[in-house]
């Protein structure tokens, strides 16, 4: 597999979407929203502090979030919106990067916070 390029300290993914899905009929509405990243070569920063020697090449996996939410409209001033995030609880793939504080996947493209209501 081809790397990916890379645009300074960040790796530039093949794809990225978001697509939002919604329905409406009456006072009652829905939103369904996937968002994906397409799978890359990871940076491989990371160095290990014993032996100064780089982390192993890893293939970081693409990273698929799908969000629910409906709504119905009580009155002209009042909407009632509820809505659940990460449905499926995912957990974002595995990446050695080395440039965040956090370590384990690459913040600027994941959400670690899970399933939330």
């Amino acid at each position: 597999m081809q790397p990916y390029p890379v645009a300074g300290n960040r790796v530039v993914q093949r794809w990225r979407h978001t697509i939002t899905f919604e329905w409406e009929r009456g006072p009652f509405s829905a939103s369904l929203s996937n968002t994906f990243s397409s799978s890359y070569e990871d940076q491989n920063s990371a160095i290990n502090t014993d032996d100064g020697s780089v982390a192993a090449p890893n293939h970081v996996s693409s990273y698929t979030l799908w969000d629910l939410s409906a709504a119905s409209q009580a009155s002209r001033a009042l909407r009632i919106r509820a809505g659940v995030q990460n449905m499926f609880d995912r957990s974002p793939p595995f990446s050695n990067q080395a440039y965040h504080f956090l370590s384990g996947y690459d913040p600027t493209y994941t959400d670690p916070r899970g399933r939330r209501f």
